[in-house]
């Protein structure tokens, strides 16, 4: 990035073709590309005329300068801002994404990769409005994408212009992303499905031994299927029959739980002698392929869809997450909202609510307690 710099030079005179002049030298920034492509920032020698001297006094000259070199002093962020997005994703991700998880940064790529560069790759910085990102987020509203993820990509995106600000690329002007219109729309959004306690344990019955007993782990526990894979022997307390969430394994990457209210310990009951078999060295993950190396929820997918298939209760968008909201909507009655969210590991307790589901069966029967109670209303003849 371009050394910030304050020029003011002084007012000199010089022999024209019409007379005696006024002018000042200074240098300014131009961007040109390098061997490489790349777009550099080159300073360059300016000769500027201001007026003649038969018609302007020098304190009007100088005057004159002030003004001239008050845009000239300006344009560290005016060169910054001509950098192609493109190029200026490169420094984002060198220095944004030090601070990020693996999976974050997959993501990030995911949504990038996806929408963003191919949109706005090729245009420069300053020339990214609101409209560009409104249209782009239309696109995605037309290709049936989910609102949840527009509006992560609009966050993604209002985030790297909130960095080229604060790195000097940028200078006045707002940032684009931030009030671009996400649509209404939500057609692409994944079928949110909550199994009953019956669905689960026909989806059980057909599955395999690996995915039954991890599947009856989520029911019970309400863990992540990244939390269940990232489970180590040592973070299991058969005696006390509680373990412990210090990790999560997703694809081939280990990682810190999701957030902060991850880490946390959790009662498994009689799935602690169930358990038993699989204990082995400290540092092993419990849930583990024959030949020793661990699962992934990539290589159990298909087996915990070929079980879904079996009991003909296949539902897009829900295979491993739909059993977590099993657990939440199960011990919603045997636990308050606090607790809850504690089990579930969730840091808003908004986020917990969502998980509760409330078959219209149960509010049936409250609904019917209720009226057992009561005098029925009998209108006046």
């Amino acid at each position: 990035m371009a050394r910030r710099e304050h020029q003011m030079p002084a007012v000199l005179e010089r022999q024209g073709k019409q007379g005696l002049e006024f002018y000042i030298r200074y240098r300014i920034r131009i961007l040109k590309a390098d061997s490489d492509g790349k777009p550099v920032i080159k300073r360059i020698e300016k000769w500027h005329h201001i007026g003649m001297c038969s018609r302007m006094t020098k304190r009007q000259a100088e005057r004159e300068r002030d003004k001239i070199m008050d845009q000239v002093n300006g344009q560290h962020a005016t060169i910054q801002s001509q950098v192609l997005f493109k190029d200026f994703l490169e420094v984002f991700r060198r220095n944004h994404y030090r601070g990020l998880k693996e999976t974050s940064k997959r993501y990030y790529d995911q949504r990038i990769a996806a929408w963003i560069l191919p949109v706005l790759g090729d245009k420069k910085l300053y020339q990214i409005s609101p409209l560009e990102v409104s249209e782009m987020l239309g696109a995605m509203e037309t290709k049936r994408v989910a609102r949840s993820t527009r509006t992560a990509t609009r966050a993604i995106l209002a985030t790297m212009f909130k960095k080229a600000r604060l790195w000097g690329y940028l200078k006045d002007q707002a940032n684009p992303a931030q009030d671009a219109e996400i649509g209404r729309g939500n057609e692409g959004a994944r079928t949110v499905w909550t199994p009953t306690i019956e669905d689960a344990r026909a989806i059980i019955e057909h599955a395999d031994e690996d995915v039954a007993l991890i599947l009856e782990m989520i029911v019970w526990t309400g863990m992540r299927i990244s939390e269940v894979l990232g489970l180590r022997c040592r973070n299991v307390d058969l005696s006390q029959a509680i373990l412990y969430v210090r990790e999560r394994r997703s694809r081939w990457d280990v990682d810190d739980p999701k957030s902060a209210a991850g880490q946390r310990p959790l009662p498994l009951g009689y799935l602690a002698e169930r358990l038993r078999p699989l204990m082995a060295s400290p540092d092993q993950f419990l849930f583990r392929q024959p030949e020793g190396e661990p699962w992934t929820d990539q290589l159990l997918y298909r087996r915990i869809r070929s079980a879904m298939d079996g009991a003909k209760l296949h539902h897009a968008g829900n295979a491993w997450h739909a059993f977590r909201r099993l657990h939440s909507t199960l011990m919603r009655r045997e636990m308050s909202i606090f607790d809850l969210r504690a089990q579930m590991g969730h840091a808003d307790i908004k986020t917990t609510q969502r998980y509760v589901d409330s078959p219209v069966s149960d509010r049936a029967e409250a609904l019917a307690n209720a009226q057992s109670k009561v005098i029925p209303f009998r209108k006046k003849a």
